[in-house]
């Protein structure tokens, strides 16, 4: 069975994911969500050692709109008007 591997910075090979992971701030000056987190692994984290925090965004799980091809005549119509969904 294929195992899916990803590279990091230094040569290390990891999982893709999901983690489990504390948050350790969640101040962010450009007020975009971004959140710092401190990975959390079945042995532990060497507290000493740099690099075991970071900087994570939200990923919505699903976004998209209707097809344009199905917009009507009349723009004040809901029924002939592009849809989002999503969130």
């Amino acid at each position: 069975m294929p195992e899916e591997i990803r590279d990091l910075p230094g040569g290390q090979k990891t999982s893709p994911g999901p983690y489990l992971a504390k948050i350790v701030s969640h101040l962010d000056p450009t007020y975009m969500g971004i959140l710092e987190v401190q990975l959390l692994h079945e042995v532990g984290n060497d507290e000493a050692r740099t690099g075991q925090l970071h900087q994570v965004k939200y990923l919505s799980p699903f976004a998209g709109q209707t097809n344009v091809d199905f917009v009507g005549e009349d723009p004040d119509d809901y029924n002939n008007t592009q849809k989002s969904y999503g969130f």
